[in-house]
């Protein structure tokens, strides 16, 4: 169920926006959606800025919404007329305690907002709507009607956003004939445990199970009436049955279904902390994601074994969430013994096995053991191009965190010359405005730049700054951090004066677009300070 083959354009690997080393003078920040981030663990901040990930789908995916979302998105926006009030809080609750970002009225709302404009937000910002049908929400002049026709209007990558669930039972013709087509479930006359379930498994979504269904009965079926008889069988005749309280070939039938049964509800339970797990991680709350890892791969292993490619899956993302929580020491002994497992069971060339040695070199710089990472990197890229080819998606992004690894470990000339073939390659495989060559382009100015070369460095940057702001847009944090590293390498060359323009400019629009106390707004009026008061002195 549960892999890790990388896709092009997901995942981690499509996702290299990331800060980048802070030099001695000048730490530039560029927060990544799935790096470790960790006050006070300059070596996991140094190794974390510009590497990029395993290239695995699933758990940092998140992020992203479509339909004209906005940033601080939320997963579920409820629609629901006002005397459902008393559901509405229900289903908010019971997504919020499942690891989902909802967004109420009644919760997030402020006496004196504008409704309408607070409305179009909310429908804006959520990735899906959960409408709540009762006859009440289909009153004529209620603002419901607004809610479910725009989300309607706006379709998340040709998916429908609206999540319909009816509360009380009414007529089907109180639904307007834009909505009747569309599936729901009754979460009323039911239990509250079974309401919670419908509930939860409708926003999951279908899934295929992940063993054989059980047998819905024993014995031959009888023919239905009408139906052709049965082609005869040319086995030989069954023999006779054993003694009655004898199970048949020594099991009992009734003993395997209840296995089976209760096997599929461990595997379903199971389930529904990897939906936690996954949604934990992509709100960037790695430690409590790391513990439910641990809870799934414990699971698994009782279940289906320690062997099972979803059991090593499982282990793979508690030692990869521990990093990210800044648990270094752990993350390497943990995904060492992941990477040596898959090795040993699915063989040395699997792509889950590469993809756990990357991991293991991530985690080893984290830890601060750079040597060691940047040697494992380089087999891995190595293993890589040899196994997937030297244009993969993967390969170059084994090849760009080799690099991004020689110069966090001082090498900056051997770095800067491998991160310009990397920038090179992936402009002419996946595109000279690809997030990824962007990235690559970015972390070669600024290894120039650290190896000394302050006028390329310079003249570079203010290349990245301006591809960043036309292809993710002048607002996008890593078009303001491009614009910060440039300013950083002009105040290293010397010309302080226009360093210090350039950065009150990134510490307004940062104060405008991330808030005015968000660490990379202070850190940016700080860099203007000191380039400012450098200025002033002449150098």
């Amino acid at each position: 169920m549960y892999g890790e083959t990388a896709h092009a354009g997901h995942g981690l690997d499509a996702n290299p926006r990331g800060r980048r080393r802070g030099s001695s003078t000048v730490c530039r920040t560029r927060l990544r959606a799935w790096q470790c981030v960790v006050a006070g663990a300059p070596s996991c901040a140094g190794w974390c800025a510009g590497w990029t990930g395993a290239g695995h789908t699933g758990v940092f995916t998140g992020g992203s919404v479509g339909g004209g979302a906005v940033a601080d998105g939320r997963d579920f926006f409820i629609s629901y007329a006002g005397p459902d009030g008393a559901w509405a809080r229900w289903v908010a609750w019971h997504l919020e305690q499942a690891g989902y970002t909802v967004e109420l009225a009644e919760w997030d709302w402020a006496v004196g907002q504008n409704f309408v404009e607070k409305m179009g937000e909310a429908l804006r910002r959520a990735t899906r709507v959960v409408a709540l049908f009762s006859p009440a929400y289909f009153e004529p002049g209620r603002f419901t009607r607004d809610e479910w026709t725009s989300v309607r209007a706006v379709r998340d990558r040709g998916k429908d956003r609206l999540l319909p669930f009816r509360i009380e039972k009414f007529p089907h013709d109180l639904v307007p004939d834009d909505l009747r087509s569309l599936l729901y479930r009754d979460l009323f006359d039911l239990p509250e445990d079974q309401a919670r379930e419908a509930l939860l498994d409708a926003v999951a979504g279908p899934r295929r199970p992940n063993g054989a269904p059980i047998f819905p009965g024993h014995g031959r079926a009888a023919a239905a009436p009408g139906t052709a008889p049965a082609l005869p069988s040319t086995a030989p005749a069954p023999a006779d049955p054993p003694p009655a309280g004898v199970p048949a070939n020594g099991v009992d039938a009734h003993a395997r279904s209840r296995a089976g049964t209760e096997r599929a509800r461990d595997l379903a339970e199971i389930e529904v902390l990897v939906g936690r797990a996954e949604r934990h991680a992509q709100q960037e709350r790695f430690r409590s994601a790391a513990m439910l890892w641990e809870e799934v791969a414990a699971d698994r292993t009782r279940v289906l074994g320690p062997d099972h490619p979803d059991t090593l899956a499982s282990r793979y993302w508690h030692a990869r969430c521990l990093g990210m929580a800044g648990e270094a020491a752990e993350a390497v002994e943990l995904s060492a013994g992941v990477a040596a497992d898959r090795a040993r069971i699915l063989g040395p060339d699997h792509p889950d096995t590469l993809n756990s040695r990357h991991n293991h070199a991530w985690a080893l710089g984290v830890a601060g053991e750079v040597a060691e990472a940047v040697g494992l990197s380089a087999g891995v890229a190595a293993d890589r191009a040899r196994i997937l080819g030297p244009d993969h998606p993967d390969t170059l992004n084994s090849r760009h965190n080799h690099a991004w690894g020689l110069g966090v470990a001082g090498d900056f000339a051997e770095a800067a010359r491998l991160m310009a073939g990397v920038a090179a390659d992936r402009a002419r495989v996946l595109g000279a405005d690809h997030v990824d060559t962007l990235a690559s382009r970015d972390n070669h100015a600024w290894v120039l730049g650290e190896a000394g070369d302050f006028a390329e460095a310079a003249r570079l940057m203010a290349g990245v700054a301006a591809d960043h702001a036309r292809v993710l847009g002048p607002d996008h944090p890593d078009t303001l951090a491009s614009r910060a590293s440039h300013a950083w390498v002009l105040g290293e060359a010397g010309d302080f004066a226009e360093a210090a323009r350039l950065m009150a400019g990134v510490a307004a629009d940062r104060a405008r677009v991330l808030g005015a106390d968000h660490p990379d707004t202070l850190h940016s009026r700080r860099v203007h300070a000191e380039n400012s008061k450098r200025a002033a002195e002449g150098g």
